[in-house]
């Protein structure tokens, strides 16, 4: 992924007032865990508690868009997740204006 579609994913937010689905707070996730991060990391990047990442990180993990290394607490996203993040970001910018959109 371009260092420009990085940057233009950190500019994702979501609407003003409205909670964060689980698909908004998976690919946040994912997101952070691109070049690779420590769960402590997605937790504090994501605005996440420990039980919630976990949860998610588990589901992430059975769908193969994320691994964890060595039974550590260190996780990257996969290729397959890389596609996610990306999909995720061209549909948000297709489908909204640049002051409404999600993430």
């Amino acid at each position: 992924m371009s260092q420009c579609v990085l940057k233009e994913l950190r500019g994702v937010r979501k609407l003003e007032g409205e909670k964060r689905t689980a698909l908004t707070i998976c690919v946040d996730i994912l997101r952070i865990a691109i070049g690779g991060a420590s769960k402590t990391k997605i937790v504090y990047w994501g605005n996440l508690n420990f039980k919630i990442a976990g949860k998610h990180l588990k589901t992430l993990g059975e769908l193969g868009l994320i691994e964890q290394y060595d039974n550590s607490s260190f996780f990257i996203t996969t290729k397959k997740g890389r596609g996610v993040v990306e999909y995720f970001f061209d549909l948000n910018q297709l489908l909204l204006s640049p002051k409404e959109t999600l993430g």
